[in-house]
């Protein structure tokens, strides 16, 4: 695991004290910074980002820097089971949705782009085509006539 730096929220969640100490009492490298701190980061680095909630002023400056981001839920579980953080382009809160593969259906443009980032942050992955491979399919309605 990367040197994972978590990013105090204006209130800690129990969760991300949690992952803190889980890390900690592994001994891996980690440090808690506050927001100002990652407010002033100006380019990607290889650190591992922890945030609780996915949201607020540091976390979006993260998601735009496109630094690697994971929540305590994700770090927790991959530890308790010895498994690798997922490497993805998108943060990852949780793999609750971890090797599912999602796509969409006659869903509205700005609606699947929500599902979208939403699958991405439980651990699943899109697919633009449904194809075999596809484990769930997400659809606006049942027995469209594209499937007849």
């Amino acid at each position: 695991m990367a040197n994972v730096i978590f990013v105090k929220a204006a209130v800690q969640t129990d969760e991300l004290r949690k992952s803190y100490k889980a890390v900690d009492r592994a001994g891996l490298p980690c440090q808690m910074v506050s927001t100002e701190d990652i407010i002033s980061k100006t380019e990607k680095d290889s650190f591992l980002y922890a945030c609780d909630p996915f949201e607020g002023e540091a976390f979006e400056h993260l998601v735009k820097l496109g630094c690697r981001i994971v929540g305590p839920l994700c770090i927790l579980h991959c530890m308790k089971r010895s498994e690798p953080i997922p490497k993805t382009d998108s943060p990852v809160y949780n793999i609750t949705m971890k090797d599912c593969i999602v796509s969409c259906s006659s869903i509205a443009k700005a609606r699947r782009t929500e599902i979208h980032k939403l699958v991405q942050w439980m651990g699943g992955v899109i697919s633009k085509n449904f194809t075999d491979n596809v484990t769930h399919l997400v659809a606006a309605e049942v027995g469209s006539k594209k499937y007849h």
